[in-house]
């Protein structure tokens, strides 16, 4: 408990010298949030620092995500197909009013129509990590009827552009070149995105993976 105690102050100093790591959902975390998070930090080398950074906005945003859940949900039932809307018409369905730093970390998009219903489906998702290396990125739907989701995609293909298209463009055509065979891991499909990943996001999600096996 002592070390737990230990790593918890030295994120908070780090966060304190570091005021750009920080974002505004980091006010809904209490003691315990950041033990839970130091509990499994290491500080013990940069790559390790940054992760446990990650940890602590990660932990904040799941605090936040019931509330914005929420938000979201009430406005989509009150909406129709023709609304057209930003972000900040989720402000007036917080109760207590909310941060608008905090919304302003988002963006609110509309889902495509199926052609067969009028129903519409609201998207709020994170618009920019603090550290693409490192932070989840969060995706929250709500439609008019009630129905909600949410979904986190891990760093660093949160952040890739159209990386789960790319992907599963790159399984196929590992998967034709091969004969059929099944890639082990997702290593094995990187050299088949097209366009092609440079040397550095490869890295990234190696390493990614390796941080990742127990």
């Amino acid at each position: 408990m002592k070390s737990w105690i230990r790593r918890m102050k030295q994120l908070r100093r780090l966060f304190d010298e570091l005021p750009a790591q920080r974002i505004p959902e980091m006010e809904f975390l209490n003691d315990e949030d950041w033990l839970r998070v130091a509990h499994a930090a290491r500080l013990d080398s940069e790559h390790a620092t940054r992760r446990a950074l990650a940890a602590i906005r990660d932990a904040a945003s799941e605090k936040f995500r019931p509330r914005i859940t929420a938000a979201l949900r009430t406005f989509a039932v009150s909406s129709s197909p023709a609304t057209v809307a930003t972000i900040d018409s989720l402000a007036p369905h917080f109760d207590p009013p909310l941060d608008p730093a905090i919304l302003a970390r988002y963006e609110l998009s509309k889902s495509a129509q199926a052609p067969s219903r009028s129903r519409v489906e609201w998207i709020a998702e994170l618009k920019a990590p603090v550290d693409s290396d490192y932070d989840s990125r969060v995706t929250l739907r709500a439609a008019d009827n009630g129905n909600s989701g949410v979904s986190t995609h891990p760093a660093p293909a949160a952040w890739i552009p159209n990386f789960t298209d790319r992907i599963q463009q790159a399984y196929l055509d590992y998967v034709a070149a091969n004969h059929g065979a099944q890639p082990k891991n997702q290593t094995g499909v990187l050299p088949f995105f097209k366009p092609p990943l440079d040397p550095a996001t490869i890295e990234k999600l190696l390493r990614a993976d390796r941080d990742r096996l127990p």
